[in-house]
């Protein structure tokens, strides 16, 4: 092994349960704004990754301070990663309900 090669150590075989995890993809709020005055970006991210971390896209918006709250969100990009199997969470679930995208798969 030379000096710059990086080391890996991979398990011969992983668990389903192992993989599983390291794929799983959700829908969620990524907060922005200052302090007290909260705006959430509507995200793809890995589950693993924190709330303000690393995102794979950005897919919507979310403004709950203005009334009505303002919501705005790419449809075709949401429908397009619940159907590669990112799930969302339970607030962008009601987000996406209240704008009218099916939130589960199947429901079209």
């Amino acid at each position: 092994m030379t000096r710059f090669q990086p080391r890996l150590t991979i398990p011969p075989n992983p668990s389903p349960v192992q993989v599983q995890k390291q794929n799983m993809l959700r829908i969620r709020l990524r907060r922005v704004g200052k302090k007290g005055a909260p705006a959430y970006r509507i995200v793809v991210a890995d589950s693993a990754a924190p709330r303000d971390g690393k995102y794979i896209e950005w897919i919507g918006q979310y403004d709950p301070k203005v009334d009505p709250p303002a919501i705005t969100i790419k449809k075709d990009r949401a429908e397009e990663w619940i159907r590669r199997g990112a799930q969302p969470s339970e607030a962008v679930r009601r987000i996406l309900e209240k704008d009218g995208t099916p939130a589960k798969e199947d429901a079209k």
